[in-house]
């Protein structure tokens, strides 16, 4: 795999730990097989900056979170940047956070960039995607409203667990 994965995700005190922690997750999944991958984020917390890092990940900080002026097309200008180094259909960009508009996805799109939306609660009027994904235990329920090419990833069975989680798959506990 030449692919490379940028995670449009924020943290601070409040919100978005999680957020950043399944990033994570998706994150190792892309480095396992052989992507390179960025982050692109206002994160407050310097410990999760710095597990982003030691996770052996790029981390481009956000001086101002989205919804703030000028995020959008920061981030716009990053994917550019970083797409002129490779093919343009080798990058993707995955977004978590429920700060992340309509507008703002489509933008991203409208702009050729392959686009993950990580969602929990189909909160949007629509959601602009080539790959929506819910992995919690409702997500099928849910009403999307998407783009039509959009391919939906529901249920458990497209969880994003973290190495340390994965390492207990097959394990069989022997209850007395």
């Amino acid at each position: 795999m030449n692919k490379n994965l940028i995670i449009r995700a924020d943290a601070n005190a409040q919100i978005g730990t999680g957020h950043i922690m399944r990033c994570i997750a998706l994150a190792q999944a892309w480095q396992d097989r052989g992507g390179a991958v960025t982050f692109l984020s206002h994160c407050d917390s310097e410990i999760l900056r710095q597990r982003i890092i030691d996770e052996g990940f790029d981390f481009i900080p956000i001086e101002k979170p989205c919804p703030k002026p000028n995020d959008l097309s920061f981030t716009l200008k990053m994917l550019s940047a970083i797409s002129h180094k490779l093919s343009a259909a080798s990058l993707w960009l995955a977004l978590d956070g429920y700060h992340f508009t309509p507008d703002y996805q489509k933008a991203i799109r409208e702009n050729g960039y392959k686009l993950l939306v990580i969602d929990d609660m189909a909160h949007l009027d629509h959601y602009h995607a080539d790959i929506l994904l819910n992995q919690n235990i409702h997500a099928s329920s849910l009403s999307y409203s998407c783009d039509r090419d959009t391919v939906k990833l529901l249920g458990c069975e497209y969880v994003l667990l973290r190495r340390e989680f994965l390492k207990y798959k097959d394990w069989k506990r022997e209850i007395p």
